[in-house]
């Protein structure tokens, strides 16, 4: 296992997977899976608030998608996990102090049963902020 560093958050990696960074993202994915974590980070002048994210979130809210809150090393915040369009899709909403992280986790919903689900959960229990 390595531990892959952002600007904003360090994230461990399972061996194998593959870090792919884009302006507005990071993906990481393993090349013989089935999905991809895609994680967007924002940075604020003031901390990030519940307020914040439900706001960030509102398309998901005031829809039919039931949220769970959830706990992610030093993030807090909430997700969704539904199936769209013949794919099966996470959404993670976390905050850490300034710092709020957009993730998600897509596969072919065929693949539903069968998603790298754990592993992501493991890698998301690993994350830390890089302070600056």
């Amino acid at each position: 296992m390595k531990i892959y560093t952002h600007t904003h958050y360090n994230i461990n990696l399972p061996d194998g997977w593959t870090v792919e960074n884009e302006a507005d993202y990071t993906s990481f994915y393993l090349p013989d899976g089935i999905g991809d974590l895609i994680i967007s980070s924002f940075e604020r002048e003031q901390e990030v608030t519940d307020d914040d994210l439900e706001e960030f979130a509102a398309d998901h809210i005031d829809s039919d998608v039931d949220s769970e809150e959830v706990e992610y090393g030093e993030f807090t915040g909430f997700s969704f996990c539904y199936d769209i369009d013949e794919e099966y899709l996470c959404e993670w909403y976390l905050k850490s102090g300034n710092l709020m992280l957009f993730i998600t986790y897509s596969c072919a919903l065929e693949d539903e049963d069968n998603s790298e689900e754990d592993i992501v959960e493991s890698m998301l229990d690993s994350l830390h902020t890089q302070r600056h």
